[in-house]
């Protein structure tokens, strides 16, 4: 589950919601099953906890992202070579 912003008419906030089902899977030579989710997006005014849940274990803050690897220049390739110059 994840909470988006739309701004504008109708917007508002919202929830992404993930709704774990079986998929019927197609092989050559038979029919099976295999988990699948559908995604939804629903107002968040029409979501409300369900009873006797305990929500305690649920993360309400965003952890914060890894930080980014420093930014490194490509060496360049292996081997001889030579940049050209445009014919005038």
């Amino acid at each position: 589950m994840r909470r988006i912003y739309r701004p504008g008419p109708g917007g508002g906030w919202w929830y992404e919601l993930r709704l774990p089902v079986w998929a019927e899977v197609q092989l050559p030579d038979r029919i099976t099953v295999e988990p699948d989710e559908v995604i939804f997006r629903v107002p968040a005014r029409l979501v409300t906890p369900i009873e006797d849940i305990d929500y305690s274990g649920v993360p309400t803050r965003r952890e914060r992202p890894p930080g980014r690897p420093p930014r490194t220049i490509p060496a360049a390739p292996a081997g001889r070579w030579s940049v050209q110059a445009p014919a005038l």
